[in-house]
């Protein structure tokens, strides 16, 4: 459940961007916000908490002097711990990210352009009220009544 939870603080930022309607800062959030997820894993192997499947280790080390060590060690042995956090913790939180992306860009596209559709079709039927040289008034004696205003042209004197 805690590794769900970590995922969601890191699309979060994605999501709060896509408000903004603008694909740039969008584009740019999910660019900073993989790039940090990319490095707190990187920095996670070595400051983190120890993961005994992901080390493939029972031993707990205390110190990060220890795990830079024990990945050294696992490296040159052929077992490239670095390539499989990347493979398995990296690329699957990665997606789940990207997914969300792009579920939020659609959403944001959509709701921009039903947005824009209710303001133009505002500035129209505000034009075409204008161009109406008569109106409809409605009447307070009688509810449900409308009747058609006509505009009288007074010559000033």
């Amino acid at each position: 459940m805690r590794k769900i939870q970590l995922v969601l603080a890191w699309f979060c930022p994605v999501i709060l961007s896509c408000h903004y309607y603008s694909p740039k800062l969008t584009h740019f959030t999910l660019a900073g916000a993989l790039f940090g997820m990319l490095c707190a894993t990187y920095i996670g192997l070595y400051c983190g908490v120890w993961d005994a499947n992901m080390m493939r280790a029972v031993d707990m080390p205390g110190d990060a002097a220890f795990r830079a060590e024990f990945i050294r060690e696992a490296t040159a042995a052929g077992d490239n711990l670095l390539l499989r956090v990347f493979n398995f913790y990296y690329i699957p939180r990665a997606a789940i990210v990207i997914v969300v992306y792009l579920i939020s860009v659609t959403l944001s596209r959509r709701t921009h352009g039903l947005l824009k559709k209710q303001e133009d079709n505002r500035e129209k039927e505000q034009i075409s009220d204008r161009a109406k040289p008569w109106g409809k008034i409605w009447v307070e004696d009688e509810p449900g009544l409308w009747y058609t205003q006509m505009y009288i042209i007074v010559p000033a004197f």
